[in-house]
């Protein structure tokens, strides 16, 4: 039975805003109390010689009690300093890239190999960002509590619904929300969020009807988001089609590094990388790459001195030479075939700029071949424009081969001034102020559901019998894929009663299906149907069965929600027996 037709949104208006730019490499945090948006870098997540707005998302655990001790780079130098007493782990976002089902909450292990639970440490990094930055507003006057503040959290376009659970969950842990479907929070895919910030910039200069696009290029993933300007005051955009990603980060190029350096020092590595001076050559190395050029010849050096002397020092029945490195290189160089033009000279090492530039490329030929899928599509074969944002879009080297791809095409690629923080500040202005006007359905959304069997229409095999009479379970669909989807769009509710008679409670799942088109009836036993969240009410049995109704509606603010509500209009997610469950696809 359909009900009545709402709109509108039920989002808080809450005067205080923060996003949570939440990355493999590094992280950011911006807020918002009146308008103005600022960057908040904490002072006890930076080094005293790496300047920037961003921190290291590195997170430092106490072994016992699992408590946040420290975050960024400091977070590195005291596990080095305690001897790996603590828990230290870094790039552990990309466990959420292959996650299926929120409910896995996978083991993962630190520096030293020592496991602890996926959640248990996201949990520790929102709890310490969120703390962070209550403290700061507290010292601006703003005496607020978390759950009185509005946190828009940003992910990557090609997570699955299970990572954006695991996320949520990590925020109720870390107090942000009150739990899992509180309206205190909205999630914003990158590329989107950066969009925000685009638009605000002076560079920007589109026309009414202009196409562009905003390409992220982070540590982990390049995100990519296709757009209209529909209209200049207010700013207004629109979806032309649906978001693109793929596995293309930084932290690859990294991952190269070090194995260069895990096969020159061999069984030393480990104790190698808990140095300080480990930590300060990954910071050269960063600078390295992002200041690497298309005309640079001979190669990147790094000066290995320091880390062989702490290594020395930590380890002082070791009596490791700068000589012995410098063998060791040779070793690496003799057996390794591609590290033959690698060069070792006054205590440093050289890595030739043909094996910095195949790093480089590799990653770059699989955002170019994104680029060339995305271009492929009519909806997006007008786009005039690229927006280039994200931490490894400061790269020169990258900034451009890209430029170099899309002029070959006649798409110009545009940086605006501060590229690593579009991200975090555009998801405050998103909040602020939301340009989206349309979003382009990803999926097909709709939930798993009980009708009555009908001979006509469904096949005998799928029926079943429930208190005596014949029941099909199928797949009720909402929002068919490629849909045009207006901000705060809800849908028209659906009237749902209880299966059984006895039934306590009713749970409703939100599922999708990533197909263009589908047949009449879809079975809920379908392989394409992944399910995205869970929902469990209560019933109020008190009531006659045809009374026991659950309107249900699906609500979108970037990604989709269940909206569960009483004939009386009350919602039924604050009620007591909540119950939420999350699932994968």
């Amino acid at each position: 039975v359909h009900g009545d037709e709402s709109s509108g949104s039920s989002t808080p208006q809450m005067s205080t805003i923060v996003s949570i730019d939440f990355g493999t490499s590094r992280s950011a945090l911006a807020f918002s109390h009146g308008g103005e948006v600022k960057v908040f870098t904490p002072t006890s997540a930076v080094f005293r010689r790496f300047d920037s707005r961003k921190i290291e998302t590195a997170l430092l655990m106490d072994q016992k009690s699992n408590k946040v001790l420290k975050f960024g780079i400091p977070a590195k130098h005291s596990f080095v300093d305690e001897d790996g007493k603590d828990l230290l782990f870094e790039w552990f976002k990309m466990h959420l890239a292959d996650l299926e089902d929120s409910s896995d909450n996978k083991i993962i292990k630190d520096q030293s190999g020592r496991p602890r639970k996926l959640l248990d440490v996201l949990s520790g990094a929102f709890l310490f960002m969120s703390d962070e930055i209550m403290n700061e507003l507290d010292k601006q006057g703003l005496r607020i509590g978390k759950q009185e503040t509005f946190w828009v959290i940003t992910i990557p376009v090609m997570w699955s619904a299970a990572a954006n659970s695991m996320m949520r969950k990590a925020c109720v842990a870390g107090g942000m929300i009150a739990h899992e479907l509180a309206q205190n929070i909205r999630f914003v895919n990158e590329a989107e969020a950066a969009t925000h910030e685009v638009i605000r910039a002076d560079g920007f200069q589109a026309k009414k009807g202009a196409k562009f696009a905003v390409l992220d290029c982070g540590g982990g993933t390049a995100d990519m988001t296709f757009l209209e300007l529909v209209n200049l005051s207010p700013v207004r955009i629109r979806e032309i089609s649906r978001p693109i990603g793929a596995p293309a980060g930084a932290t690859r190029i990294d991952r190269n590094f070090t194995h260069v350096l895990e096969t020159i020092f061999g069984r030393r590595f480990e104790k190698i990388k808990q140095t300080p001076a480990f930590a300060e050559l990954m910071l050269t190395f960063e600078d390295a790459k992002i200041s690497f050029q298309e005309g640079d010849s001979g190669g990147k050096v790094f000066r290995f001195s320091q880390v062989v002397e702490d290594y020395n020092a930590r380890n002082p029945k070791s009596e490791y030479s700068m000589s012995e490195f410098a063998s060791d290189v040779q070793r690496a160089m003799q057996n390794n075939p591609r590290f033959a033009q690698i060069g070792v000279r006054e205590r440093s090492l050289t890595i030739p700029m043909a094996m910095f530039r195949e790093w480089f490329d590799s990653i770059i030929l699989e955002i170019i071949e994104l680029l060339n899928e995305a271009f492929e599509n009519s909806n997006t074969r007008q786009v005039s424009t690229v927006y280039l944002v994200g931490g490894f879009s400061q790269s020169e080297y990258v900034f451009s081969k890209i430029k170099a791809a899309l002029s070959l095409k006649g798409i110009q690629l545009i940086r605006p001034e501060k590229p690593d923080v579009a991200i975090v500040m555009g998801a405050v202005r998103a909040q602020l102020a939301e340009a989206m006007s349309v979003r382009c359905a990803q999926f097909n959304y709709g939930i798993i559901t009980n009708t009555n069997y009908d001979e006509k229409k469904h096949e005998k095999s799928k029926s079943r019998l429930v208190d005596g009479k014949e029941k099909v379970e199928i797949y009720d669909l909402f929002v068919p894929q490629g849909s045009e989807i207006p901000n705060n769009f809800e849908t028209p509710k659906k009237n749902y009663f209880p299966l059984r008679e006895a039934q306590t409670e009713v749970s409703f799942k939100l599922a999708i299906i990533d197909c263009e088109s589908l047949p009449n009836v879809v079975y809920a036993d379908d392989h394409r149907i992944k399910i995205h969240s869970e929902v469990t009410v209560p019933v109020n049995t008190r009531l006659p069965m045809n009374e026991r109704s659950i309107n249900c509606q699906l609500r979108f603010r970037g990604v989709p929600e269940l909206v569960l509500t009483n004939d009386e209009g009350y919602s039924l997610h604050d009620l007591n027996g909540l119950v939420v469950k999350t699932g994968g696809w």
